[in-house]
């Protein structure tokens, strides 16, 4: 990271939409035989001056996402929606991103060709060629243990060692939290780090846990007793663990099947029972008294949204992402298909929300198959997790 001279600034301000090429991506952060060192890094920082870039405030941005915004946001359609973002693309800020654009859309703010010009350019910044070039890779740095990352991991097994031979799951989750804790702590120095800061696939809680220190407590399908398994993939599995190793391997393949199962089950049981509830005309309403009670947990906001709530006068209040924020963290009335009073199987407007309409979604009992689908998807990546949690609950927890 290096602060950019004027002349280098002045070249990075100068750059117009279609300048910025592969080939020009490759001209400043490849390197080459004649040029050891490329001329630029991401991460590389300047004073940018104010609306430079989709309406910038002035201040420090870095190289890459000066391009990225150059690309991206600074057009007469993205800039009022996105402005110029100057935060680290991590996945969950790529998310609040695809979340703004989408609002965008539904409210009719930008049309079908600008969602189109989103996805495509970041699929050509974060895949392919781009990927290649800007991308941090995985290194034997982040393969490798350093020696007083050994010796922890060998003082906790002696520590625990009886627990460990009982197989006592909460020492086994304990010894896992203190050597990730670690883990964290000291590969986050290095720049490769970022494959797991990003959010972009990499788990450290899961796949380095299981490469490089322990696969942990883990259940036993020979004996159904837990056990606590002490090594790992990198230095290899010992021969009195591995066929508690074999064993959950087999038990992960059959526990997918079975999701895979029952969640294509429960599809076609939501499928079978609601295929005949349609949406009745925009603008209808069943007139009902009835309401539920909520709290609007701010958690939930998404759900939320473009649905009726009941003001004190007795007027409905849509729901936007305008004013929704006027009520999040409040109990709120709220219109419910639970209680439309419309004659069966249509849905009135007004106990609806107007989130169907604006889909043009007419059999909208049929997209109750997203409630199955999520419960699958649930279950299929629960499968990936290879580390355990432990949580304190109250019973409050439970009942409130």
């Amino acid at each position: 990271m290096r602060l950019l001279n004027k002349d280098e600034v002045q070249e990075l301000l100068s750059l117009e939409f279609n300048d910025i090429t592969t080939k020009r991506i490759k001209s400043y952060f490849c390197r080459t035989v004649k040029r050891p060192e490329p001329r630029f890094a991401v991460t590389d920082y300047f004073h940018i001056p104010e609306n430079s870039c989709s309406a910038n405030l002035p201040g420090f941005t870095t190289v890459g996402l000066f391009l990225f915004n150059k690309l991206l946001t600074d057009n007469e359609a993205l800039t009022p929606i996105l402005g110029y973002v100057n935060v680290a693309i991590t996945s969950k800020n790529l998310n609040r991103l695809y979340t703004l654009a989408s609002e965008a859309f539904f409210e009719d703010k930008i049309t079908w060709t600008n969602m189109y010009f989103i996805i495509n350019m970041l699929e050509w910044m974060g895949g392919g060629d781009m990927a290649d070039l800007l991308n941090p890779s995985l290194t034997t740095r982040l393969l490798t243990l350093p020696p007083e990352f050994k010796k922890l991991r060998e003082e906790l097994f002696k520590k625990y060692e009886k627990e460990i031979e009982a197989g006592d799951v909460t020492i086994g989750a304990k010894i896992e939290e203190e050597l990730v804790t670690f883990g964290k702590k000291y590969y986050s120095q290095f720049s490769e780090w970022d494959n797991f800061a990003s959010g972009a696939k990499l788990d450290y809680d899961n796949s380095m846990k299981t490469m490089l220190l322990m696969k942990g407590p883990i259940l036993d399908t020979l004996t159904d007793q837990w056990k606590v398994l002490k090594s790992n993939y990198n230095d290899g599995i010992s021969k009195e663990e591995y066929p508690t190793f074999a064993g959950s391997a087999v038990s992960g393949v059959y526990s997918r099947a079975l999701g895979v199962a029952q969640g294509g089950y429960t599809v076609k049981k939501f499928i079978a029972t609601l295929q005949d509830v349609a949406a009745a005309e925009d603008g209808s309403d069943c007139g009902t008294k009835e309401y539920l009670d909520i709290y609007l947990d701010p958690y939930f906001k998404k759900e939320f949204q473009y649905m009726n709530i009941i003001a004190d006068n007795g007027k409905l209040i849509t729901l936007t992402p305008e004013n929704i924020g006027n009520y999040l963290g409040k109990r709120v009335k709220l219109r419910s298909p639970m209680y439309c009073k419309h004659q069966p199987p249509m849905i009135c407007s007004k106990c609806l929300g107007i989130h169907p309409y604006k889909m043009n979604i007419k059999m909208i009992g049929l997209a109750s198959t997203k409630i199955g689908a999520t419960l699958l998807n649930k279950r299929l990546k629960a499968f990936h997790v290879k580390k355990v949690y432990m949580y304190d609950i109250e019973v409050e927890d439970l009942f409130g």
